[in-house]
C-alpha cells in the first residue's frame, strides 16, 4: 500500500510539472548557471537571504544533468517523495500501521505539498531534513543507539543550513532532551551541532545586515514578507489545506475555508492533552507560536516558511482519525481524500493557480520585436531574474532614469506598487513621449508595450 501511495504522489507531482518558472526559482536557476561551488558561498549568498545548502545540491545536480525548468525541479519532486516515506515511518513507529498509511496519503495528495514539490526552492529539502530529524529522534529515544543520535543531528543542522525558519523546532527537542535527562547521551551530537551553527553565523549576520539595509527602503518590501497579523495566521490554517488554490466568490470561499479549517484544525488539534502525541502536537504549534512572536519584529510568518510543520500536521490528524469508530472513519478520510485530490487536481490543470508565465512573457516579446530596437524596462533590479534566466542576452535596463532611444519599450508591471510606489519609472517613460499600445497579462507578470 504505501508504494502505491508513493507511485500515486510521484504522478501528481509529475504532472505540469514544466510550468514555468517564477521569479524566486528564476535566482535559483540563475545562481546553478552562473556561480561556481565556491562562489555560491562566498559571493552570492552574502546577498540572498538563505544558507547555500540547497544551492550547492541543486548546482551539483544541474552539473550532471541538462539545465531545465522541469529538470531543475525533480530535486524537489524526490525530496517529497521522501517526506512522504519518512512521515510513514514516523506514524508506523508512533502508533500502527494504519496510521502511517493514513498520513502517507493526506500528504501524498495535500495540494500545498504539491506545489512546493514543483519548486526549485529550498522549502521542500527543509521539510525533508525536518521530518527525518524527528524520525532519528524518536529512533534515538528508543533504542538509544549512538547512530540514530548522529542522524538526528545532522539532519537538524541540515535543515538549518538550507533554510533559517526551522531552527524554529529546536525548542522542541532541547525541552524534551533535558526533560527526559538525556543531555548526557545527546551531548556529543550537539557538540557537532553547535560547530555547526558557528561556522554559519559570521553568514547569517551578513545576511541579517544586508536584509534590514533593503528594509529600510519600503515598508511594503516588509509586509510582503509576512509580519504577525490576523490574515497571515489565518492564511496558515486555510493554505495548509487548500494549497495555492481559492474560489473567485471570496464569501463562499471564507464560508468554505472556514467550515474545513475547523474539521482539519479541529482533528489535528484533538488529541491537543493526549501524552501519546505530545511531540507531534509540540512539532507543529511551536514553530508556528514562535513564528507569530517573531513576526512582530522580523517579517518571516508566510505559510509555505512552514511547509515543515505540516508533516506534523497530518500525523495528528492520522492519529485522531485511527481512534475514531469505524463508521466515521471511512466517511470523515473520504471527506479529506477528496478535499485534497480536489484542490491539487485545480492547481494541475488551472493555469491560474499555477506560477507566473514569464517563459510565455519572454516568448511573447521575442516574436513581437522582429528586427526592431527594443528595451524591456523594469522598476527594479531584483525583478529581472526570470527574464535573465529566459533570455540572458536581453536588452534590459531598470529604473527611472531610462533614457534609451529604442523603437519598441517593453514595461514590466510586475509588483511595481512594491518597489517603485510612485510610479516613476512609468512617469519618466511617458514623459519622454512613448504611447502605450498594448497590455499583455501572462499570470500576473504583466507587460506594457509602447
Amino acid at each position: 500500500m504505501i508504494y502505491l501511495i508513493l507511485l500515486l504522489g510521484l504522478i501528481l507531482r509529475l504532472i505540469s510539472i514544466n510550468q514555468s518558472f517564477w521569479l524566486d526559482e528564476a535566482t535559483s536557476g540563475n545562481v546553478v548557471r552562473s556561480f561556481s561551488y565556491g562562489d555560491i558561498v562566498t559571493k552570492f549568498s552574502v546577498g540572498d537571504f538563505h544558507p547555500p545548502l540547497y544551492y550547492l545540491l541543486l548546482k551539483f545536480w544541474a552539473s550532471i544533468f541538462v539545465s531545465n525548468d522541469w529538470v531543475l525541479r525533480i530535486p524537489s519532486v524526490t525530496f517529497c517523495i521522501l517526506t512522504i516515506f519518512i512521515v510513514y515511518k514516523i506514524g508506523y513507529s508512533l502508533k500502527n500501521k494504519r496510521v502511517g498509511i493514513i498520513v502517507a496519503l493526506l500528504l501524498a495528495t495535500s495540494s500545498l505539498h504539491v506545489y512546493y514539490s514543483q519548486e526549485a526552492r529550498m522549502y521542500s529539502l527543509a521539510t525533508l531534513l525536518v521530518s527525518l530529524s524527528f524520525y532519528s529522534f524518536i529512533k534515538a529515544l528508543e533504542s538509544k543507539q549512538k547512530r540514530w543520535q548522529y542522524f538526528f543531528i545532522l539532519s537538524l543542522l541540515g535543515s538549518i543550513y538550507t533554510d533559517y525558519v526551522p531552527v524554529l523546532i529546536l525548542p522542541v527537542y532541547l525541552y524534551l532532551i533535558f526533560k527526559k535527562r538525556l543531555s548526557g547521551i545527546f551531548f556529543p551530537a550537539f557538540f557537532i551541532f553547535i560547530l555547526g551553527i558557528i561556522f554559519l553565523l559570521p553568514l547569517f549576520y551578513t545576511q541579517v545586515t544586508s536584509a534590514l539595509s533593503i528594509g529600510k527602503e519600503g515598508n511594503a518590501w516588509l509586509e510582503l514578507l509576512g509580519f504577525s497579523n490576523f490574515k497571515n495566521i489565518f492564511l496558515i490554517a486555510v493554505k495548509f489545506i487548500f494549497g495555492r488554490v481559492s474560489l473567485d466568490n471570496k464569501i463562499i470561499y471564507g464560508l468554505v475555508s472556514l467550515f474545513l479549517v475547523i474539521i482539519y484544525w479541529g482533528l489535528s488539534l484533538k488529541s491537543v492533552f493526549d501524552k501519546k502525541v505530545r511531540l507531534l502536537m509540540f512539532w507543529l504549534l511551536l514553530p508556528i507560536l514562535a513564528a507569530i512572536a517573531v513576526s512582530f519584529f522580523v517579517p518571516i510568518l508566510s505559510y509555505f516558511r512552514l511547509l515543515f510543520v505540516l508533516p506534523a500536521f497530518y500525523l495528528l490528524i492520522a492519529y485522531s482519525l485511527d481512534k475514531l469508530p469505524e463508521k466515521y472513519f471511512v466517511p470523515l478520510l473520504s471527506v479529506l481524500v477528496i478535499v485534497n485530490i480536489t484542490s491539487t487536481m485545480s492547481y494541475l490543470t488551472q493555469e491560474h493557480f499555477q506560477r507566473e508565465n514569464w517563459k510565455g512573457a519572454v516568448e511573447f516579446i521575442k516574436n513581437d520585436v522582429g528586427g526592431k530596437d527594443y528595451t524591456l524596462l523594469f522598476p527594479a533590479n531584483s525583478q529581472m531574474e526570470a527574464v535573465k534566466y529566459y533570455w540572458p542576452d536581453s536588452h534590459i535596463i531598470y529604473g527611472q532614469n531610462f533614457s534609451d532611444k529604442s523603437k519598441k519599450v517593453y514595461l514590466f508591471r510586475y509588483v511595481w506598487e512594491i518597489f517603485d510606489p510612485n510610479d516613476s519609472t512609468r512617469i519618466n517613460l511617458e514623459n519622454l513621449g512613448y504611447k502605450r499600445t498594448s497590455e499583455h497579462n501572462f499570470n500576473s507578470v504583466v507587460v506594457w508595450v509602447y
